[in-house]
């Protein structure tokens, strides 16, 4: 009975993630923002307000749905997702990363919501974002790319 029941929450597990061998490196361990410090907006039904845009891009599948845009101010200082929708999984973080194996990355902290539209305070360390590229939804617990949006100067 013991091993049946194992059996079952592997396979829950294993379909909310899928495992890799590959996992992140953090390369930028000053982060100050946990969401408690984040301008948390997350009642999608609220205008998101101006926002004057320097980078932007769409988010795209690619382990689970996930959609929705990430905007980077002209001051880099917050990253804001509107209309943003993903799925549900343990312990998602959002990163900004250099590509989409997620080995370089900062990470902007654990997802704020799943349905909504969220400000982040970017780290006051001028980010290269010609080279931190893409924002990510990242299953820590499995090291899965949930889905991502490459950003863009506006």
């Amino acid at each position: 009975m013991k091993l049946k029941f194992f059996l079952l929450a592997a396979l829950v597990i294993t379909l909310s993630c899928s495992t890799s061998d590959d996992s992140p490196t953090q390369v930028n361990s000053n982060n100050n923002n946990s969401p408690s410090n984040n301008n948390n907006n997350n009642n999608n039904t609220n205008d998101p307000g101006t926002f004057d845009v320097a980078y932007q891009g769409n988010f795209v599948n690619a382990a689970h749905n996930t959609s929705g845009v990430a905007k980077i101010n002209t001051d880099n200082t917050i990253l804001r997702l509107e209309n943003f929708n993903s799925e549900n999984g343990p312990v998602l973080e959002l990163y900004l990363i250099t590509d989409l194996t997620a080995q370089n990355y900062i990470s902007l902290g654990e997802l704020q919501g799943l349905d909504g539209n969220f400000d982040y305070t970017l780290p006051n360390n001028g980010i290269d974002f010609s080279n931190y590229k893409y924002v990510i939804v990242w299953c820590v617990e499995f090291s899965v790319n949930f889905g991502y949006a490459e950003l863009q100067a506006n």
